[in-house]
C-alpha cells in the first residue's frame, strides 16, 4: 500500500492522535498511533485505557487500503521536522517508507501490536449540541474546581447535567468541585428530539474524569479551522460518550460515581447580603496582596475581606509568618459589615475571570449561619462558591 499526504495535515493530525496517550503506561499499543487508509482518507487515531481520538484527512493519492501503528514517540516529531508540502508512506512487509520529496527518507519498523487498537462503534441512547465557543470558554472556567487530588473519586469528576425546562429548551450545567469550592456553568441549549428530555424525562446526568475533560479543552482548542460557532456533537451511552466537532472524534469512558448534591448549596434559605466593587481594582489588588503570602504555600493562603462601617470600603488583607503583612481598601457598595477569611485560591480564580467586569459577591446561607460566599454575575460562569475558613477566621 502506498499513499501521499499534505505534511501540515499530517502532523496537526498526529498531534491531535497523540493527546490521549499515556506516556506513563508501559502496556504494549498505548505508546502508538493507528493508520488506518480507507475511502481516500486516512484516519489517525490514538488511544488510552479509557479515552481515544481521532482525527480524518484526506489522502492526495493511494493505490489500495490498509491499517497499521507507528511508535508515537517516533512518527510525531519526525513528521514536524520534515519540510516541504507532502508525504509518501509506502507500506511493506514489516515496514514503512517516508519520503519528503527527494530530500528526506526514512524507514520506520511496523508495529505487530495493533489488534486491540480500534475505534468503538458508540451507538447513542441519546445526543445533544452545544455551540462550541460556549462549550470551551464554559469548560475553561470550571475546570480549575475539580479535585486534583491522586486516587480518583466523585471529586475528580466533572457532571454534565442535562434538565428539561420546556419543549424547545434544556439547562445543561457543567459542575466541578473539590470538596471546598466549587463552580457551575450554566448554558441553554436546544431540546432536540436525539436528546429524549420531557416531563416524563426531566434530566440525565454524565460524570467524566477531569484529566479526560482537559483532554478534550486542549483537542477542541488545537483546531483553529473551524467557526467557533460550529455545534460539538455529543452521544451518550452506558459506556462511553463521544464528542465530534469537524474532523476530531473523542471518547471517554463515564465515570460510575456518584457526585454531590450540588443543588443543595443554591436551594437553602438565604437573605441577599452582598458586595459589589470592580473586578479591575480587585484583581490588581490580589496581584500585590501575593506577594506578602506564603512562598512555600501560596494556594492556601488566606485573604481576610472586612466591611467595617456603613462607609468603609472593602478591606482586603494578606499575612504571612514568614513574609509579613500588607493591606488595600478598595470601593465598593455593600448591604452589610464583613469580615471573612477565604482561600486565595479561589479568590485568585475570581479574579482573573472577573478582572474586566463587575464583581457581586453574596451569601448563600441563612442569616444565622453564613458560612458560604459566591460570586456571581461572572463573564460566563453563573457562580462560584467556598467556605469561610472558620477555625482560621478568630
Amino acid at each position: 500500500m502506498k499513499f501521499t499526504v499534505s505534511r501540515a495535515l499530517l502532523a496537526h493530525g498526529l498531534k491531535i492522535a497523540n493527546t490521549v496517550l499515556d506516556k506513563k503506561d508501559k502496556e504494549p499499543g498505548y505508546d502508538q498511533i493507528l493508520f488506518a487508509v480507507k475511502n481516500g482518507q486516512l484516519a489517525l487515531s490514538g488511544f488510552s485505557r479509557s479515552a481515544g481520538t481521532r482525527y480524518i484527512l484526506p489522502v492526495l493519492s493511494h493505490d489500495g487500503e490498509g491499517v497499521f501503528t507507528l511508535p508515537a514517540n517516533r512518527i510525531v516529531p519526525l513528521v514536524r521536522e520534515f519540510a516541504g508540502g507532502e508525504i509518501t508512506f509506502d507500506v511493506v512487509s514489516h515496514a514503512v517508507l517516508l519520503t519528503n520529496g527527494s530530500s528526506s527518507f526514512v524507514s520506520l519498523r511496523l508495529s505487530d501490536k495493533k489488534d486491540f487498537l480500534a475505534f468503538p462503534k458508540i451507538v447513542p441512547l441519546y445526543s445533544f449540541r452545544v455551540p462550541f465557543d460556549i462549550l470551551r470558554d464554559t469548560l475553561l472556567r470550571v475546570l480549575p474546581f475539580a479535585s486534583t487530588a491522586k486516587g480518583g473519586g466523585p471529586f475528580r469528576n466533572v457532571l454534565f447535567d442535562l434538565e428539561y425546562v420546556d419543549e424547545s429548551s434544556v439547562r445543561l450545567d457543567i459542575v466541578a468541585t473539590d470538596t471546598v469550592g466549587l463552580a457551575r456553568g450554566r448554558v441553554m441549549i436546544d431540546n432536540s428530539f436525539d436528546l429524549l428530555l420531557s416531563e416524563e424525562t426531566p434530566s440525565r446526568r454524565i460524570l467524566c474524569d477531569r484529566d479526560l475533560i482537559l483532554d478534550l479543552l486542549q483537542l477542541l482548542s488545537s483546531d483553529t479551522r473551524h467557526s467557533a460557532t460550529l455545534p460539538v456533537t455529543i452521544d451518550v451511552n452506558e459506556r462511553y460518550i463521544e464528542i465530534s466537532w469537524g474532523e476530531i472524534r473523542f471518547y471517554a469512558r463515564v465515570a460510575a460515581a456518584t457526585f454531590p448534591d450540588y443543588n443543595a448549596v443554591f436551594t437553602l434559605p438565604r437573605t441577599e447580603t452582598s458586595l459589589t466593587f470592580s473586578g479591575s481594582d480587585f484583581a490588581a489588588s490580589l496581584r500585590r496582596l501575593a506577594i506578602v503570602s506564603s512562598d512555600e504555600t501560596p494556594g492556601e493562603s488566606v485573604f481576610s475581606f472586612k466591611v467595617l462601617d456603613k462607609d468603609s470600603g472593602l478591606c482586603l488583607e494578606s499575612e504571612s509568618t514568614e513574609v509579613g503583612s500588607a493591606s488595600e481598601i478598595i470601593p465598593c457598595t455593600h448591604s452589610t459589615v464583613v469580615d471573612l477569611k477565604l482561600n486565595f485560591r479561589y479568590i485568585q480564580l475570581v479574579a482573573e475571570l472577573g478582572k474586566n467586569s463587575e464583581l457581586t459577591m453574596k451569601t448563600l446561607l441563612c442569616e444565622n449561619d453564613p458560612t458560604i460566599w459566591g460570586f456571581s454575575d461572572l463573564p460566563g460562569l453563573s457562580l462560584i462558591v467556598m467556605p469561610v475558613a472558620e477555625e482560621l477566621a478568630g
